[in-house]
């Protein structure tokens, strides 16, 4: 009687370490978090793949991939205007995270001095 082998382990993307590579910028993507970043339209690619990227980009955004290399240099205005939006939002964000924890502790001292009156 013939053995079964046991079926092959299913390939996990973040087992295949893939990086960002920096000749992707030419295709306008940059890397936020573990995903690619299209700094065109901001669709977010998961597979770090020069396959997924070019294929975005040549189907989506036609007009910039149809452009000579040498005319493609928005790359740094478009990532300087991504960090700066990011560095808003997160400056944002902790401004109201302080401000939260500051109307919980309050609302915690009411409710002690109310619960200690009684």
């Amino acid at each position: 009687m013939a053995t079964a082998t046991p079926p092959a382990k299913k390939r996990k993307l973040a087992d295949e370490n893939r990086v960002f590579k920096k000749e992707w910028q030419d295709f306008f993507f940059t890397e936020l978090g573990m995903k690619l970043f299209c700094l065109i339209c901001g669709n977010v690619i998961n597979a770090n793949k020069v396959c997924n990227i070019r294929r975005h980009f040549e189907t989506v955004h036609p007009q910039q991939s149809e452009m000579p290399e040498d005319e493609r240099k928005e790359f740094t205005r478009l990532k300087s205007q991504l960090d700066r939006q990011s560095a808003f939002m997160e400056k944002t964000v902790s401004k109201a995270k302080e401000a939260a924890e500051g109307n919980t502790r309050d609302s915690y001292r009411m409710a002690y001095i109310m619960a200690k009156e009684q």
